[in-house]
């Protein structure tokens, strides 16, 4: 029936053919390789394409709890894991209180919305020594990425990731006007969204208040009136940074700009 259908994904591949697995089956595999890889003795924990969903960051906060050393991990990617904004939420309520060394946070394609984001803003300010934060290829929006832009100021975060998220001027701007008080601010990814020449103007003339080194803005909808402007701020900043740090690929013709 077309429910029992919905109940079930493809699983291992047996023979030749995709034999189909139960979805309690996906989550129990799971659990058991988020135990066995938070055991292990390195500092990373990485998971992708995991079906975790929600109950993922629970079982993560679980296998943490019982480790004598839990502030040995720095780096979580939990990546493609269809967390979506019930596991961002668990993920904030749970996980990150349980991982309070974190240097690094990933999760990148996993369905994250404005709520979820909203409850991660909450969450990274728990991790004191956390210093890059990526949320690349998710549904954060304006809302999700003014969220998590309004968090960044007080925090160790250098290097931030939204890349493809339908970010348009009005997330854009929420990151202008608090660059100037994200003193640890290095870099920052807006690559593949929907900022235009107006985002262009703010992020310019906040950035002489900012320690931004690197902005990327490629693939955007920025016009060549946009780039100029960009130019100009690029011009000034490689000056600070030895470097050209801003990319603008895929937008007018910036073969001249490129990173």
């Amino acid at each position: 029936s077309r429910s029992r259908i919905g109940a079930w994904r493809l699983g291992a591949r047996a023979g030749g053919i995709y034999q189909a697995m139960p979805i309690a089956r996906f989550q129990e595999d799971a659990t058991t390789a988020i135990v066995r890889t938070v055991g292990a003795a390195n500092a990373d924990i990485t998971l992708r394409d995991h079906f975790c969903k929600a109950h993922g960051p629970k079982t993560l906060a679980r296998a943490v709890a019982k480790e004598a050393d839990p502030r040995r991990f720095e780096r979580l990617a939990m990546e493609k894991c269809s967390l979506g904004d019930d596991g961002a939420k668990t993920m904030a309520s749970h996980a990150l209180p349980a991982l309070r060394a974190l240097r690094g946070l990933y999760l990148c394609a996993n369905g994250i919305g404005p709520l979820g984001a909203k409850a991660i803003a909450s969450g990274v300010r728990l991790c004191a020594e956390l210093h890059t934060l990526r949320l690349d290829s998710n549904r954060l929006g304006c809302s999700g990425a003014a969220a998590l832009f309004g968090a960044l100021p007080g925090t160790k975060i250098e290097t931030v990731g939204m890349m493809n998220n339908g970010i348009a001027d009005k997330g854009a701007k929420t990151l202008a006007k608090v660059l100037a008080r994200c003193s640890a601010l290095r870099a920052v990814n807006l690559d593949a969204n929907r900022i235009t020449d107006s985002s262009c103007r703010a992020l310019m003339l906040a950035l002489p208040r900012s320690t931004l080194g690197e902005l990327g803005l490629a693939y955007n909808n920025i016009t060549e009136r946009g780039e100029k402007m960009v130019e100009r701020g690029r011009v000034a900043q490689a000056r600070e940074y030895n470097k050209d740090p801003f990319r603008l690929k895929g937008n007018h013709d910036l073969g001249a700009l490129l990173l």
